[in-house]
């Protein structure tokens, strides 16, 4: 009993590293340990999270449902895998958005922008995905960040048992939420609500057709995320403030271009 809990707080506190601050309100560098293991990275600031990690989970446009569902971000973050150049857009009182463009495909281009964390601990993040064309394919993806083991191996002349005992963080995909082609609009979250605004992109500013249907449903919603993650603690600065007071995670225009 006493050992599970542990394992909760500690996975609590992984989802932790990846938002240390506001994004508007950047505090001191500081160091965090999970147990043997050095955890920089953030999605709100530099080292940050590699865009093709996150694009690995995204679904294919030609694909549906969930394919690639986690990554190890402590082998991934630096590995010839997800290698590449790492571009950032800075925009008061939003967090970064953060991009990759692929160098043998010109206009090929993933990023994304963190939107939150709900209460229950369900992290949000807003994905865009440019395929060299004139669409940029809007959507949210909800994940959440675990610590667990994997195994080493293996010395072939001294290793006889396998054991668990490589630590490791993972980023989890829990699924992706489509908003359509060049959709904009204000995405934010109060306690476990995920608050989607009318769409205020390209298809319904100039009225052209191919939009998704939030385009020309012109309504804004409210989600509400009935997800409780084992282990997460309720983080009080894992929001990007706007400069209002309400304190709610605010991404007006968030079209990442």
């Amino acid at each position: 009993m006493v050992q599970g809990r542990i394992v909760s707080v500690v996975r609590g506190i992984v989802g932790a590293l990846f938002i240390l601050t506001a994004c508007t309100a950047r505090a001191e560098e500081s160091s965090f340990d999970v147990p043997a293991v050095d955890v920089p990275y953030s999605f709100v600031r530099a080292p940050f999270v590699h865009p093709r990690i996150v694009k690995d989970l995204s679904t294919w446009l030609s694909d549906a449902g969930d394919q690639v569902v986690a990554v190890n971000l402590v082998d991934s973050q630096r590995s010839n895998r997800y290698f590449g150049a790492v571009g950032v857009v800075e925009a008061e009182g939003k967090c970064p958005y953060v991009y990759w463009d692929d160098p043998e495909e010109a206009g090929v281009r993933f990023g994304y922008r963190y939107v939150g964390m709900t209460d229950s601990g369900v992290h949000v993040l807003f994905t865009s995905d440019i395929g060299g064309g004139s669409g940029r394919f809007v959507n949210l993806m909800l994940f959440t960040i675990e610590f667990d083991n994997g195994i080493v191996c293996c010395d072939w002349d001294r290793q006889t048992t396998i054991k668990a005992d490589k630590n490791r963080i993972i980023m989890r995909k829990l699924g992706e939420i489509g908003l359509g082609d060049r959709w904009s609009g204000e995405l934010r979250i109060t306690g476990n609500d995920l608050h989607v605004g009318r769409d205020e992109g390209w298809f319904t500013e100039s009225g052209g057709t191919g939009g998704g249907w939030l385009s020309y449903n012109q309504a804004a919603r409210v989600l509400k995320v009935n997800i409780q993650p084992t282990g997460a603690l309720d983080l009080a600065q894992s929001r990007c403030r706007n400069d209002s007071a309400d304190g709610e995670t605010a991404v007006p225009n968030a079209n990442g271009r």
